[in-house]
């Protein structure tokens, strides 16, 4: 799989002025799954900066944190070890020092640039950040790894999906110039339903590959239903299905945290407002909102700004698939009807305000665990409008599917 690093300038992945930062902590972040992006920062850094030396630090150093969560990594829960990367450009020494023994000040030497790759958490990482002055630490990980900004002074640089351009010039490094021109349209609806995340164009160009005889219209045709989608990004082994490495990262999160997950995936709309969310779920907004906040710093939901919420089109794909498996269909059903009367009611209020000569609506009392958002006054009611103008449609699609209407 192509990294999504290989796609972006080096001063995305380089610090500033390396003299001066040597001795910080470099942390980069995806916002879905891993997407081997850690090569190219390796890549880009030494050859932009001259280091004669790197060692990679991998998952199998990290076995003695009480932290490791092997299922957060590219390989899968069992077997418990994971194997070292074979990106490594120095052999393995036959002593590994103990993780303390790196916190100790080493003697005056080449720089060093350690890479810690799709780590857990900060605790997992605190205990091998080198002593050394001349040591740069990169650490890839899905966590935005706030304990080692706050300690440590790191210099987050969050990785973006790609734009189109991006995701096309990785279907053409992998299919070639003529391939990707002979199906235009093909490759337009690839790039639409992968939607820039490198994992999903890295499975579609390795089955082009590996079936060249097959048009690249009907790859897009899969993916063209969301039924199909899913499969359509499954390959062997479990690092090569979109659906298996998130679900990797969903098996780590509480009942509570994955039922939200789960219906945020449900909900129509392409995002959804903190009020909103509060009615979908059923639970008051603090609890909610606490939710969130942890599926945010686990890089499964983004606040694209305060207080509204975006998943990724195929991260939102597994989520209702995930919720789909794992709860009831009335359970699914209530939530969606909380959400719709939340739509409901929060609109008339709206209306009323805007324009109160009209007449009003009997909807009847708010079920349980909806919580219509109070809005003060007209310029309030027009915002909310405004903001959620799609997803009023979307949901009034979807009631209307149901027959939840006189």
């Amino acid at each position: 799989m192509l990294d999504d690093l290989a796609l972006l300038p080096a001063e995305r992945v380089v610090p500033e002025h390396p003299a001066q930062h040597l001795h910080r902590l470099v942390h980069q972040h995806t916002a879905f799954g891993r997407i081997h992006h850690a090569r190219r920062a390796l890549h880009v850094f030494v050859h932009a900066h001259d280091h004669s030396h790197v060692r990679r630090n991998h998952p199998e150093s990290l076995r003695a944190l009480p932290h490791r969560s092997p299922s957060l990594w590219i390989t899968p829960p069992a077997p418990r070890h994971s194997r070292p990367d074979r990106s490594t450009t120095t052999p393995p020494r036959p002593h590994r020092p103990a993780p303390n023994d790196l916190r100790k000040p080493a003697a005056p030497g080449p720089r060093l640039l350690i890479v810690l790759d799709n780590a857990h958490d900060s605790a997992q990482v605190d205990a091998l950040l080198p002593g050394a002055p001349t040591c740069t630490v990169l650490v890839t990980s899905r966590d935005h790894m706030a304990g080692l900004i706050t300690a440590h002074g790191a210099r987050l640089i969050t990785v973006p999906t790609l734009d189109d351009h991006g995701a096309r010039a990785l279907l053409t490094r992998h299919l070639g110039q003529r391939r990707v021109t002979d199906e235009p349209a093909a490759v337009a609806e690839i790039v639409t339903w992968c939607a820039g995340l490198p994992l999903a164009l890295s499975i579609v160009t390795a089955r082009a590959q590996l079936n060249p005889t097959i048009p690249l219209a009907a790859l897009a045709e899969e993916l063209r239903d969301a039924s199909s989608r899913l499969d359509a990004l499954a390959e062997e082994p479990p690092m090569a299905c979109l659906e298996t490495v998130l679900s990797w990262s969903y098996e780590q999160l509480t009942d509570e945290q994955a039922t939200v997950f789960g219906l945020l995936g449900t909900a129509p709309g392409s995002d959804i407002s903190l009020p909103a969310a509060t009615s979908l779920v059923g639970q008051p907004a603090p609890k909610v909102r606490r939710v969130l906040r942890h599926l945010e710093r686990v890089s499964l939901v983004q606040q694209l700004e305060a207080g509204r919420y975006w998943m990724h089109d195929l991260v939102r794909l597994c989520a209702a698939t995930f919720a789909r498996r794992k709860q009831e269909p009335a359970a699914l059903d209530e939530a969606l009807r909380r959400l719709t009367e939340y739509a409901a009611h929060t609109a008339h209020a709206a209306d009323r305000l805007i324009a109160p000569h009209h007449a009003p609506i009997e909807l009847g009392a708010p079920g349980p665990g909806c919580r219509p958002q109070p809005l003060a006054d007209a310029t309030e009611a027009w915002a909310w409008f405004a903001a959620e103008r799609a997803n009023l449609m979307a949901i009034q699609h979807a009631a209307a599917e149901r027959s939840w209407h006189p």
